[in-house]
Formats: C-alpha cells, structure tokens, sequence
C-alpha cells in the first residue's frame, strides 16, 4: 500500500468516525427532546380518563337543561273544505322546557281525548292551504292555541312539532 493510499484510507476513515460521531449526538440529542418533551407533557395534561368524565359531566348536563319533546299521539280527520274529502294523517310532539317536562307529560296523559278531539276538529275546519303550507304554520298555531287552553298554562308548551303528516284526497 502506498504511502497516499495510506493517507487515503486514514481519512476516509476520520471522515467517517466524525460523521458518525455527529450522527450519534444529533440522534442523542433528539432522544433528550423526546423524553423532555413526554415528561413535560405527561406532567401538565390531563388523562384521557379525566378527558372521557369531563365530556360525560358536560353531555349529562346538557341533557338535563335541553328542552324535551314529548308525545302527543296520532290523528286522524277529513276535511271537506273543499268540496272534496281530505283525510289527514298525522302525528304531534310538543316541545317543553326541561325543568317543566314532568309536569307537562303527566297533563297530557290526563287530557289525550280532549287533545285529540281539540286537533280533530282543527283539522276538519282548516283551510286547504293550510294543510298544504310547507311549515304548516297555521295549523301548528292553532293546535298550540288550544293545547295552552286545555293545559291551562300557555308557557308550558314551547311549540308544536308535526313530524309526520299525510294526505289523501278523494271527490265527493
């Protein structure tokens, strides 16, 4: 081996322990920053134990201060206001406050037949354009009117809800 070969090799080798020995203290400095960074973190946040009860803490009260929406039952009315036989479908809710839901639902219970007549007859004295209207307003007004009159409290029900309605309609 010649002299230059020998120089060579000698600091192919040096260039390689220095790039080695920089390679070893840029990975032992980034594992330093890793553990600091985990011991910090472990340190200051939360579990995700606490995280999960927190959320449940803050779901259950929501629910207990959301308003409730309570059954009113299914009816059924023709309506021949227009000359021809409407049969009406449909199916009530009343939206109430939750601090009031108790109460209101123990109401109902006692007065479904006078509920159901009341939205009976509602029904069959309606305008045709009100039972077509895309939000039923008007109906959902007038049931609201007679429900506070019957429940005899007109802050108990906050709205009236119609999640369903059908239609059918025939000549006479």
């Amino acid at each position: 081996m010649s002299p230059d070969e020998a120089q060579t090799a000698d600091s192919s080798a040096g260039s390689f322990k220095k790039k080695l020995i920089t390679l070893v203290i840029v990975l032992g400095v980034m594992l330093i920053e890793g553990a600091a960074i985990f011991v910090v973190v472990r340190m200051t946040g939360e579990s995700p134990e606490d995280l999960q009860a927190a959320e449940l803490e803050n779901r259950e009260d929501l629910l207990k201060n959301m308003d409730a929406e309570l059954p009113l039952g299914e009816c059924d009315a023709i309506n021949r206001k227009s000359g021809r036989s409407i049969v009406v479908h449909l199916v009530l809710y009343a939206r109430v406050a939750a601090d009031k839901q108790k109460n209101t639902l123990q109401l109902i219970e006692k007065r479904q037949s006078t509920i159901k007549d009341r939205v009976q007859m509602i029904l069959r004295r309606a305008d045709p354009q009100h039972l077509h209207e895309p939000n039923l307003d008007t109906i959902k007004r007038q049931i609201k009117f007679e429900l506070d009159k019957i429940l005899e409290d007109d802050e108990l029900i906050l709205e009236v809800l119609i999640p369903q309605i059908l239609q059918t309609s025939e000549r006479l």
